[in-house]
């Protein structure tokens, strides 16, 4: 949030107009099993989110959430090994097959896919 004020005032400073955009979640608005904290955070980010447009909107100040399924890393298990418990299914290996799982999106696409949104 430090990130969001710092920027608002900087656009109020300079009186122009601007666009914050914010890495959000698909664990904002879907529940995930033994991610309660993440999933709780990002929620509150996405209504920060719309505070922020709501609040600074008619100064043309708005703030941007990008939310996005499971990001490609080199090591895709480290979050879910340490947060599923013994014998719950691997989510990646999901028996539908629109999951995205398998592939997740890599880091560069969301970036670029993000970037117009700052527009």
């Amino acid at each position: 949030m430090r990130f969001a004020r710092a920027a608002v005032r900087v656009f109020l400073d300079q009186a122009t107009t601007g666009s914050i955009v914010s890495i959000g979640s698909i664990s904002g608005t879907v529940a995930s099993p033994y991610a309660t904290a993440y999933g709780a955070a990002k929620a509150g980010l996405a209504n920060f989110a719309k505070s922020v447009s709501v609040e600074y909107g008619e100064k043309g100040i708005r703030m941007n959430l990008v939310s996005c399924g499971v990001i490609a890393t080199a090591d895709p298990t480290v979050f879910t090994s340490r947060t599923r418990p013994p014998g719950l299914a691997d989510p990646r290996r999901s028996p539908t097959p629109s999951s995205s799982w398998p592939r997740g999106i890599r880091p560069t696409s969301m970036a670029r896919t993000s970037l117009p949104t700052a527009h």
